[in-house]
């Protein structure tokens, strides 16, 4: 694949409430959180994520079923509206509806003094549930205040419009799931800080999200957690994703490497990456020969659409590529998907 220029859209009129979003730095880049999935394999497969961000920060995710590409397209509207109308909502929230959403998010911050051994690796093993978690959180002595979650209130038709989805009964069904999935995810993030001079260690315990929706109105209730809010409210390192692209991306692999290079890739500064460490951030399980050359063809063909939405891509060497973001967000054609 030779490197080309980056097609000249025509600029067009916007259609569209959201032109961006911030993620979290260390969401777009946890491998596993999102997945490209097969049939049937939500039934028999959960969520179980430990992703080191840096020396000092861990991130755990764990869940009954897995995320895959509907789901990221569903989060990442989410974040974007809670970053462009969302309400910030404390500890002590006013209304019922926030209440109730900051009371789903079960939002638990501590800290205690850090150990001789370092991390508390019980909050590290591998077979540890989200309920086990909780009671090793609840033993740390010092109570920590959270942070602000962000809350906003959609109507499902907008939201739809806003993702790239047209509005029908089937997709705001599949919207509904996605929510459901997501509000169940438990997320534990740790990190090691001085504080006087002392090191200590902080724990968040949170849910991914939380959500519900009324029948009524056709309305849909989100929040994000705090660690998310943060990130949006621009007090965390935090990376913009183009909503257009997102609108444009038609493959589910794309759809998940997309949002790992934008957490990866500054724009208009190219990096280098294979093909194989593309393949292990669309699809993190072992595989045989056979299943990773079908892997990497179909990469081809992702990279392929990426670059037909705009980014630079060249292939230096066989399986290696040297990717850039766009310099300049553009305004790209778009069309429903059914």
């Amino acid at each position: 694949m030779s490197t080309v220029k980056s097609p000249d859209y025509r600029i067009i009129q916007a259609v569209h409430d959201v032109e961006y979003v911030r993620m979290e730095t260390a969401h777009c880049l946890v491998r596993g959180l999102f997945r490209s999935l097969q049939r049937g394999e939500r039934k028999r497969a959960k969520t179980d994520i430990l992703y080191r961000f840096n020396k000092a920060e861990t991130l755990r995710f764990i869940g009954f079923e897995p995320l895959g590409a509907d789901d990221l397209r569903v989060f990442q509207g989410i974040v974007a509206f809670a970053g462009l109308e969302g309400a910030s909502v404390g500890a002590e929230p006013e209304g019922k509806r926030e209440a109730e959403l900051r009371r789903q998010l079960n939002i638990d911050a501590r800290e205690r003094e850090s150990e001789p051994e370092g991390r508390d690796k019980r909050l590290e093993c591998p077979d540890v549930t989200a309920a086990q978690i909780r009671r090793i959180v609840a033993k740390w002595p010092n109570p920590i205040p959270a942070g602000a979650i962000l809350a906003v209130a959609i109507p499902f038709s907008r939201f739809l419009r806003e993702v790239g989805l047209a509005h029908s009964g089937e997709n705001i069904a599949t919207v509904k799931s996605c929510l459901t999935r997501m509000a169940n995810i438990s997320a534990v993030f740790t990190r090691r800080v001085i504080v006087g001079g002392r090191s200590r260690e902080q724990m968040l315990a949170t849910q991914l999200i939380a959500s519900m929706w009324d029948g009524v109105t056709g309305r849909m209730c989100v929040a994000i957690n705090p660690r998310l809010a943060a990130a949006v409210l621009g007090e965390l390192p935090y990376r913009e994703i183009d909503m257009n692209e997102v609108r444009a991306i038609k493959s589910e692999p794309l759809r998940i490497v997309h949002a790992w290079l934008c957490g990866w890739i500054d724009p208009a500064k190219p990096r280098k990456v294979t093909i194989d460490k593309l393949c292990s951030i669309v699809w993190p399980s072992a595989a045989s020969d056979d299943a990773w050359r079908q892997r990497r063809k179909t990469m081809r063909e992702a990279l392929g659409e990426l670059q037909s939405i705009g980014w630079l891509i060249g292939e230096y060497a066989r399986g290696k590529y040297e990717i850039q973001r766009p310099r300049r967000q553009l305004a790209l054609p778009f069309k429903a998907a059914p």
